[in-house]
């Protein structure tokens, strides 16, 4: 499957890798199906990995779509989980800052260019 979930229960986080071509759909499909199975928590934080995901099929409405599930699944939990998404390149970086400002809760998603940074913010090694 193009976007991967490796949840680590000792670091409290879920690592998310995106690999290959990803599409709008493929986005929507994967972060529904994971929500709604037994390893997601509203209390770990999460780890986005595009370093190897190739972005050119989404488009503005996915980030939107995407965008209201996120708020969604936020809204139902009193706890603010940190997203940190790591997009070393300017297409992946562009398109993750876009979605990062659309949502309300905007400190609690950062987009970073170097993993490194994206790691210490959520203070894992």
């Amino acid at each position: 499957m193009p976007i991967n979930f490796k949840v680590i229960p000792e670091k409290k986080l879920i690592s998310i890798k995106w690999v290959g071509r990803i599409t709008g759909s493929m986005v929507l499909e994967s972060f529904k199906n994971f929500h709604h199975a037994n390893g997601w928590s509203p209390y770990y934080n999460e780890l986005v990995d595009l370093s190897e995901a190739e972005l050119t099929d989404i488009t503005k409405f996915t980030i939107m779509e995407f965008k209201q599930f996120i708020e969604t699944v936020l809204s139902q939990n009193d706890h603010k989980k940190k997203v940190a998404i790591y997009a070393p390149n300017s297409l992946q970086f562009g398109i993750s800052r876009s979605f990062s400002t659309q949502i309300e809760d905007l400190q609690y998603i950062q987009v970073f260019k170097k993993l490194e940074e994206a790691k210490q913010w959520l203070g894992i090694d």
